[in-house]
């Protein structure tokens, strides 16, 4: 069954971490996507501009293209986990492979007014953000009144977000360069969470899926951005620039309730597992941010660069309001603004590229005790991130190429919660419990409010390798 409401929600008048979480991940993402030369420099091109995805950065960067120019990336993203549960420690890795960018501008030189020597516009899609989070933990065993009793918990989100921007851009006196764009955001990510039991004793598998689970979500929005670079002389250049929130209309959310309902039968009584799904419409608005930039170019020798963003946090929001009081009162409570250091620099030896870089950010995160079922468990989804990157790259005049790697590390904190409903697996056939079994298993070890634990020794890892192909014309 399916049915169409608007808003959802959450529990108690609690928060739904997934929702914060989700805003975070695919939305205002800090991962490093786009060009192999942005990634290699770590993204720290606010004040070069001349590459497409620098200019996501700053819409301003179009202009300083010289000419024409298309360029594609592809690569291979291996992101990963480590955590410990108890005493089990977890470690699990995920490799795909992924179109990072592709794009193009249009330079138009030789205009009538000699100040203004060129207008510039461009298209560039790129991905956002890659997520491949999987969690498979088998805890302790413990013995009960039932036999020996072994659990595990599996959590899998995956998705990915990409934006694509318009930008069109002037030159002004080969001094300064001004920009403005429009930004399209695109998101899709799946959620499952379960939690089981096995009873040797038994000899019987009991799965339970955490209510509203698994669930998808998709969205699109836009937001615009505005920027500046000015060169002060031949080697100093300064930029600003600023992206408003992304404005998410009608995000469709599709979620699964599990439930137990009783029944009899000719044998007895018994439990049969019904489910329901149910599409919500909401939305949502992300941060707004502001970026600095600063570059220092040595001749022909090469570049040293630094951007520093500020992320505003105040203007994230989801709506209807009435609808996720937690969620809204917990940003407004427990989300502080956010800061990230980008630098990198390049040398250059004749037509051969080497470059480097590093980053920085600070979470906007605050830690906070939350209050799941009868237990109190700390909180605090994501940590600083710190990245580093490298690459190399070769100009063949109207055609280059070029290669990268990065890599990132963040501690996280998942918080496991919420009311888990039976569904029968192993010996059981087609959907049904008895009914002794399912109201035994249901309350062990979870009680009538559900699960709480926090996994706090947990760290996120991410690598990506990319090459771009590129075409001046």
């Amino acid at each position: 069954m399916v049915g169409i409401v608007t808003g959802m929600q959450a529990q108690d008048g609690g928060f739904v971490p997934s929702y914060i979480e989700d805003l975070y991940r695919y939305s205002d993402n800090n991962s490093l996507e786009g060009t192999a030369r942005f990634r290699a420099m770590s993204g720290a091109m606010g004040a070069l501009g001349g590459d497409l995805s620098a200019t996501t950065v700053n819409p301003a960067g179009t202009a300083v293209f010289l000419n024409s120019e298309a360029s594609i990336t592809g690569g291979m993203l291996k992101s990963g986990t480590d955590l410990t549960l108890g005493n089990t420690s977890h470690s699990n890795n995920e490799t795909v492979g992924q179109l990072s960018q592709a794009g193009g501008v249009i330079v138009f030189s030789g205009l009538d007014n000699a100040n203004w020597r060129s207008v510039a516009m461009s298209l560039n899609y790129q991905r956002q953000s890659n997520v491949q989070e999987v969690l498979n933990l088998r805890t302790d065993a413990l013995v009960s009144e039932n036999g020996n009793i072994s659990r595990n918990y599996y959590h899998a989100n995956t998705g990915n977000s990409a934006v694509t921007n318009f930008n069109i851009a002037a030159n002004y006196q080969d001094r300064i360069y001004i920009g403005a764009g429009l930004n399209m955001h695109s998101f899709i990510t799946t959620t499952d969470n379960r939690y089981r039991e096995h009873d040797a004793g038994w000899d019987e598998d009991i799965t339970y899926r955490q209510d509203f689970t698994p669930f998808s979500k998709r969205g699109q929005g836009i937001s615009l951005g505005l920027g500046v670079i000015g060169k002060l002389n031949q080697n100093v250049r300064l930029g600003a620039s600023y992206k408003s929130p992304t404005w998410y209309i009608d995000t469709e959310e599709t979620v699964t309730q599990y439930a137990l309902y009783p029944g009899t039968d000719d044998t007895g009584e018994y439990y049969v597992v019904d489910y329901e799904s149910q599409l919500y419409l909401h939305n949502m608005n992300s941060a707004q941010s502001f970026t600095g930039s600063a570059a220092f170019i040595l001749g022909t020798q090469g570049l040293i660069s630094a951007d520093f963003t500020y992320r505003d946090y105040s203007t994230a929001k989801f709506k209807p309001e009435n609808s996720f009081l937690g969620e809204n009162d917990y940003m407004s409570a427990h989300m502080t603004s956010s800061t990230a250091i980008r630098v990198g620099g390049e040398m250059r030896i004749q037509d051969f590229r080497v470059r480097g870089g590093f980053r920085y950010e600070t979470s906007p995160f605050d830690q906070m005790s939350v209050a799941v079922g009868n237990q109190n468990v700390n909180y605090r989804p994501f940590g600083d991130l710190t990245g580093f990157s490298a690459g190399v790259g070769y100009n063949f005049g109207n055609m280059f190429i070029d290669a990268s790697y990065d890599h990132f590390s963040r501690d996280r904190n998942h918080l496991i919660y919420g009311d888990y409903y039976a569904y029968g697996e192993g010996i059981y056939t087609s959907d049904q419990i008895g009914a002794e079994q399912a109201l035994d298993l249901l309350s062990f070890n979870m009680g009538e409010r559900g699960l709480a634990r926090s996994i706090s020794q947990f760290t996120e890892k991410l690598g990506s390798i990319n090459l771009t192909l590129g075409l001046r014309f």
